[in-house]
């Protein structure tokens, strides 16, 4: 995912209003990608675990041998292809977490403009209403 953080920084607060719902809605969006990619790993994981579970049980059926579950789940584990789905569903749930972070943050940051714009409207209203008085206070001087 590539971000520009300086972005972030607000330089023209008029831009940042405009522009904080569409990334948000694009962060969402790559947010919603991530879950689905987590959830495809995830499934992808249980498929591998089953298939090699079945792979070993059909193996221990033809010696003599007496197969235990946990024998089986010590081979599955030990499975380089398990253990490769298991570490892309790894990866894919960091992927996920991040972006759920990400989009958080961005919400977080949302409510800050709001905060900012309701503050910087306040401190417009009373230096507005200070000049107002100052003009009229020299009219009424001269």
């Amino acid at each position: 995912i590539v971000w520009p953080l300086g972005l972030l920084l607000p330089k023209n607060i008029s831009v940042e209003y405009t522009t904080q719902a569409s990334r948000l809605a694009y962060l969402g969006m790559l947010l919603a990608k991530a879950e689905v990619a987590y959830e495809e790993a995830k499934a992808a994981k249980e498929k591998t675990y089953a298939e090699t579970d079945l792979a070993i049980r059909e193996d221990y059926q033809t010696g003599q041998v007496k197969l235990t579950e946990g024998t089986v789940k010590a081979e599955v584990l030990s499975d380089k292809s398990y253990q490769l789905a298991e570490r892309k569903e790894r990866e894919a749930l960091l992927d996920f977490k991040l972006m759920r972070a990400i989009v958080d943050a961005m919400k977080q940051r949302g409510d800050m403009l709001i905060s900012l714009g309701a503050t910087l409207r306040q401190e417009y209203d009373v230096t507005e209403l200070k000049l107002l008085e100052t003009r009229e206070k020299l009219r009424r001087q001269r």
